[in-house]
């Protein structure tokens, strides 16, 4: 049997070839956000914005790393590997992530970053869930999330689920994100879901919100209270995934403004 062809990237229309514009924009995403990241890591943001926003702006690497890598998957490596080959790609991948996961938890390194930790933990699994093929079912995709749910609500005072919170929070919402929102960010022939994306990315947005500000103010207490103090803590989860949506959003708009532009071209009369 022939090796089934793997889905096109995300930024690819629906004809499945990736337009240079949806290109370019994957470029400036993955240059941009690598800048950042160094510029964290190395501790030169106070140095170019004000402390504040500075400070805020560092605190979200773990996030950063997780889509700076899941892009890169996603879009140059996902779609280049089928069958056999590709698995073995994964597992090695896979590994590697674990190992750098594992090698930065013993490590004597800065907390910035050992904490990255959590976002390798997180992508040795999410690699070889990105890699199987599409269309998956909605529902093995809640499933799988309300899986991570529960272990987290049964471990949440375990030093195993609060140390890999992040890991955790990747781990319930990638597969919401790309099985049940927006499916086109692994499948770019999937119908267009605007009304279910849209609501899901707000939601991205409210629910980090509303927990920082709980946690800021007095907060509620007992089981309500360990809730928003365990989703502060996974607050970078949330601006991974929402980079990831924020990438294949430009990458479409882009295409449509060169085919709108291509098309106008084309009919515009000769002088």
């Amino acid at each position: 049997m022939a090796a089934r062809t793997p889905a096109p990237p995300a930024g690819a229309p629906a004809t499945g070839r990736p337009t240079s514009r949806s290109r370019a924009v994957l470029a400036l995403f993955l240059g941009g956000l690598l800048l950042l990241l160094l510029a964290v890591l190395t501790q030169a943001l106070p140095l170019l914005l004000p402390d504040a926003l500075a400070a805020a702006i560092g605190r979200n690497s773990e996030g950063y790393v997780v889509a700076l890598a899941t892009a890169a998957w996603l879009q140059l490596a996902r779609p280049r590997l089928a069958g056999g080959r590709g698995w073995a790609v994964v597992a090695v991948a896979s590994a590697a992530c674990a190992g750098v996961a594992v090698a930065l938890v013993g490590s004597d390194l800065p907390s910035r970053f050992v904490t990255l930790n959590e976002s390798f933990a997180a992508l040795a699994l999410v690699l070889p869930y990105l890699q199987v093929r599409r269309p998956l079912p909605r529902g093995a995709a809640v499933a799988l999330s309300g899986a991570v749910l529960v272990v987290v609500v049964l471990g949440e005072r375990t030093g195993a689920v609060t140390a890999l919170a992040e890991a955790f929070g990747v781990l319930l919402l990638l597969p919401l994100a790309t099985d049940v929102a927006h499916r086109r960010m692994v499948d770019a022939g999937a119908p267009p879901t605007p009304v279910r994306t849209g609501l899901w990315c707000l939601l991205l947005v409210v629910v980090p919100v509303t927990f920082s500000v709980l946690a800021d103010g007095p907060g509620p207490a007992g089981v309500a209270g360990e809730v928003v103090r365990y989703g502060v803590r996974v607050h970078e989860a949330f601006i991974g995934v929402l980079l990831l949506h924020a990438l294949v959003a430009l990458q479409h708009l882009s295409s449509r403004r060169g085919r709108a532009g291509g098309a106008g071209r084309e009919q515009a009369p000769s002088a």
